[in-house]
């Protein structure tokens, strides 16, 4: 939907002296068909979305169910020898546009249609290969005469414009409604199944075959290689193209060319910007640049989707999967009813309001239930940090049992013979923050001396707050993460999470930040107050620049000692310093993976790592 169509219908609304002083808010629809089973006979729904077109993007990211499922539309079925026939399909597009005609003929105003070019085919009653907006022939789509000019209801008794004439669309009956100025791209589904799934893997995969054509054993050895490195990257193993897209640029690295590398990077940085819930002139003209640099690292491949799982598949699983639709049309009735209730409660003032819908509408609604709950006997059960950028916190509400209290024996379970050490080091630096030397660096005899008796609590769990409104958060730009250690994940190998950890304020991105690994989260009492903190192991930068092939920085663990003395720099930081979570890819470069290697066990295997700026939106905007 343009800023103009908007435009013009306010315009021609404006002739009427009774609209005056009334909001234009257009029905945005959207359609496709969802599979919910490939094991049943019944798999397949076909779900149609409205919502309102003057919505907000943090709405949106705040599920607060701005799109809603008002329909599911017929998916007529015929045995194999009449299912690829003329009178079928056209059966079926007559009856796909009088369902809609239907449906509609309660709205006042129609909006744009969002939907796939196969369902805008549909939605036109164009015939696959023609524009479905203008009258362009399908050999001369960039003819600026035809691109100019609209396909109308008119053109439906006409051959030469690609329109089928036995079929009339479902606007013709609406006055002021062309389905073919109406439809409108599905700039997600495109972007990332159109151009990333179906066009650039599939091309990084003809690259590799052309490369090592006529030897298939090089060709499925590479592949595998392929496929073997995304499965070590956790939690994005699998076939979900959104999670495949974060790890992709640094598992092909040394698999193919640089030049591929730099057109998945400008490619990912497009997608990055585009996304971001606020656009500027600044990221307009990135995105300028990204595309250009996009189309011109590209040319070597020349010479060589949210709301259907909530209102299709959770209510399908949720049936008894017999006859489900009724079923599943109850189900999704009772959960808006039960979503506006709670909205009207919170407003009323009789619930307390959720993290969904109002929760983070501010840092500081957030800060005063925080300081609320620091007012119990609990105090130690509650970590806060206030960061130099955002506001977040990190909350555990009970530390892990079965763990010595005392500082002496703790140091002892947790086989760090130098626990008290860091500890004193770590008084040292909160007692004297205006000391030009770290704490670490300062003469032992020169911190604090602490009691081998001192009470330590030790925490598994942390909870991230931030603003971080390009993400899916609450209503008011407010994100969480969780941040894990745990010596045992899953019954598996040990969980430790990494981070950013705040170094220089005035430097920008990594450059003012350092990456650490999580290995405890200790809370202790000295003198009187509460310290809140973290054992961590430091990582350290190579170079002073990013990678130049994929933009990325990359760090080592930052090790110390010799032979068998080297080990890993180790320091307690508290928690005020840190950002939030940081995600690392290991560097294989040219060597293969070995075929043993777990996910849990990928930050001990490699020497050096990516820090992954494409984890999510605001790591892009961090690790830049």
């Amino acid at each position: 939907m343009s800023g103009n169509w908007a435009w013009d219908q306010v315009n021609e609304l404006a002739q009427d002296r009774k609209t005056h002083g009334a909001m234009f808010a257009p029905i945005i629809l959207g359609s496709d068909k969802t599979t919910v089973s490939v094991e049943t006979g019944q798999n397949e729904y076909y779900p149609l979305y409205a919502s309102l077109g003057n919505v907000q993007n943090h709405v949106h990211r705040a599920h607060c169910d701005a799109l809603t499922a008002i329909g599911f539309l017929a998916l007529p079925k015929a045995d194999k020898e009449y299912g690829d026939s003329a009178e079928f399909h056209k059966f079926w597009h007559q009856l796909f546009h009088m369902s809609l005609e239907w449906i509609l003929q309660v709205i006042f105003g129609i909006g744009p249609y969002i939907a796939d070019y196969s369902e805008q085919s549909l939605l036109t009653c164009i015939v696959s290969g023609w524009c479905p907006k203008c009258i362009a022939f399908p050999f001369d789509l960039d003819n600026p005469w035809h691109t100019t000019t609209f396909h109308s209801h008119d053109h439906t008794e006409a051959d030469e414009y690609g329109i089928i004439r036995e079929v009339l669309p479902s606007t013709t009956l609406f006055e002021r409604a062309n389905i073919h100025k109406l439809i409108a791209l599905n700039l997600p589904h495109q972007i990332i199944k159109g151009t990333f799934k179906d066009h650039l893997i599939d091309w990084v995969i003809l690259y590799i075959k052309g490369e090592h054509e006529g030897e298939p054993y090089a060709v499925n050895r590479v592949i595998a290689e392929l496929d073997h490195r995304i499965a070590t990257v956790a939690p994005f193993a699998g076939d979900d193209s959104k999670g495949l897209m974060k790890v992709f640029l640094p598992v092909i690295t040394g698999l193919v060319p640089s030049q591929i590398v730099h057109a998945l990077s400008a490619f990912l940085e497009f997608c990055y910007l585009v996304w971001c819930s606020n656009i500027t002139e600044d990221i307009l003209e990135a995105v300028d640049n990204a595309v250009e640099w996009f189309h011109k690292e590209c040319q070597i491949f020349q010479e060589t989707e949210s709301k259907h799982i909530k209102a299709v598949k959770e209510p399908w699983h949720h049936s008894s999967q017999n006859k489900a639709l009724g079923q599943m049309l109850l189900t999704n009735q009772q959960l808006d009813k039960i979503s506006t209730m709670q909205i009207y409660l919170e407003e009323c003032g009789l619930l307390q309001p959720s993290s969904t819908h109002s929760a983070c509408n501010t840092p500081l609604s957030l800060h005063s239930r925080m300081t609320d709950m620091m007012e119990g006997d609990d105090v130690e059960s509650i970590m806060h940090v206030e960061s130099h950028c955002s506001t977040l916190f990190i909350i555990d509400k009970l530390s892990v049992s079965g763990y010595p209290k005392t500082l002496q024996l703790l140091s002892v379970r947790l086989i760090i013979q130098d626990l008290h050490i860091h500890i004193r080091h770590y008084l040292y630096d909160q007692l004297n923050p205006n000391a030009d030397v770290m704490g670490m660096d300062v003469d032992l005899d020169l911190c604090p001396q602490v009691s081998p008796n001192l009470i330590v609590r030790l925490f598994h769990l942390a909870t991230c707050l931030f603003h971080a409104p390009s993400d899916l958060s609450g209503i008011g730009g407010m994100h969480h993460e969780i941040i894990r250690m745990t010596p045992s994940w899953c019954n598996s190998a040990g969980h430790y999470d990494c981070v950013f950890i705040v170094n220089d304020h005035d430097l920008p991105s990594v450059r003012g930040l350092q990456v650490a690994q999580v290995q405890h989260f200790l809370s202790f009492r000295y003198q009187g107050e509460v310290y809140q903190c973290a054992l961590v192991h430091w990582f350290e930068k190579l170079g002073d620049e990013p990678c130049e092939d994929t933009g990325l920085w990359v760090v080592q663990l930052h090790k110390v000692g010799h032979g068998s003395q080297c080990l890993c720099l180790m320091s307690i930081v508290h928690i005020d310093t840190i950002l939030w979570a940081a995600h690392l890819i290991g560097v294989s470069g040219h060597h293969f993976t070995p075929a043993d290697l777990k996910p849990e066990n990928s930050l001990a295997a490699y020497s050096a790592f990516y820090v992954n700026k494409y984890a999510d939106h605001h790591a892009h905007k961090t690790a830049f």
